[in-house]
């Protein structure tokens, strides 16, 4: 590489001095010297060679250069991880990835959920959303909730069976809504009052949630979003009656194993209620330009604690008046 000369002169400057020395780096900028890129940068700052010496553009091809070998590099390490939660899902082993370095963000981290997503290949029939409440929030280091596909492998219908690997962790009860119509239709509002005109049927439900990453890194808001958004099967109850005219945010909500009560609740630390739920997950989707589809569900979160699964056990969410549904793991 060309050795810089500095020459000061009377007044203290020193731009004739580096002009060769700068041309000679800028050709190893066009080689991907990533320090000689950023040392060219400072003394370009310094003596406003940028200019004289058509320098700007070389930089900008570097730039577009590292731009796209970094976007290579996210894109092969998304799909490093979307590989091995699938084949976690697949074989109920959880996955020991740790965090890379750079770490993922949590707005990273739907993007990984996209390739997830892609890579297990099933169709989404609907979403599932969670952290509704302060504490839950809290625990995921979040401050907001968040949301992730419900793909139809994992719907299943009260009183079946699913096998209890690592990967399944609890079961929470929820309300899912079925929507009656894509929403918001075209110059729609999305509000609470056109949300409900759009809805076809309320569901009591439980949904298991576990992780596919196994590792402490991913204990978090990131891991959860991440990683299929928690899920891991959605199992629908009977319809609730009238639900319009239906108090959910009160109903007692009893969740049980083999019979015995292990967690009370009602629907209030979903949003306050779980209408207010499907409305934060309608207005998320319409700001990424995105909407619910006709014949969609959507499990609003929990309203008990969460209930760790158990094998051998059956798990019950009574919903008082609303009815029962239930998983058995095996």
């Amino acid at each position: 590489m060309v050795q810089p000369h500095v020459m000061m002169s009377q007044t203290g400057g020193f731009h004739a001095g580096l002009e060769p020395w700068c041309c000679g780096v800028a050709d190893a900028v066009m080689i991907g010297d990533a320090r000689a890129l950023m040392l060219t940068r400072t003394l370009f700052s310094i003596c406003g060679l940028c200019e004289r010496k058509n320098l700007n553009s070389k930089i900008r091809l570097f730039d577009e250069w590292i731009e796209s070998d970094l976007m290579r590099t996210d894109q092969t390490q998304r799909q490093k991880f979307a590989e091995a939660m699938v084949e976690a899902r697949t074989t109920g082993v959880q996955s020991m990835l740790s965090m890379p370095d750079p770490a993922i963000t949590i707005d990273d981290a739907m993007d990984y959920q996209t390739a997830v997503f892609q890579a297990y290949g099933f169709k989404t029939v609907g979403w599932k959303v969670g952290a509704t409440n302060a504490t839950a929030q809290a625990g995921f280091g979040l401050d907001g909730p968040f949301y992730g596909p419900i793909v139809e492998a994992v719907v299943m219908r009260s009183g079946s069976n699913l096998q209890k690997t690592p990967c399944v962790g609890a079961v929470e009860p929820e309300y899912a809504f079925k929507m009656a119509r894509d929403y918001p239709a075209a110059g729609e509002t999305v509000s609470a009052e056109t949300l409900a005109d759009a809805v076809d049927t309320v569901h009591i439900a439980i949904e298991v949630i576990g992780r596919a990453l196994g590792h402490q890194d991913f204990a978090n808001g990131i891991g959860v979003t991440m990683d299929f958004g928690g899920n891991v099967a959605f199992v629908v109850g009977p319809e609730v009656a009238d639900w319009a005219s239906q108090d959910l945010a009160n109903a007692p909500v009893t969740a049980l194993v083999d019979g015995e009560e292990v967690a009370t609740g009602n629907g209030e630390p979903v949003m306050g209620d779980p209408i207010n739920s499907l409305l934060w997950l309608a207005q998320a989707l319409a700001a990424e330009g995105k909407g619910l589809k006709a014949g969609e569900w959507v499990s609003t979160g929990t309203c008990t604690p969460p209930v760790p699964a158990k094998a051998g056990s059956t798990t019950t969410a009574r919903f008082g008046d609303f009815g029962e549904v239930s998983v058995n793991f095996v």
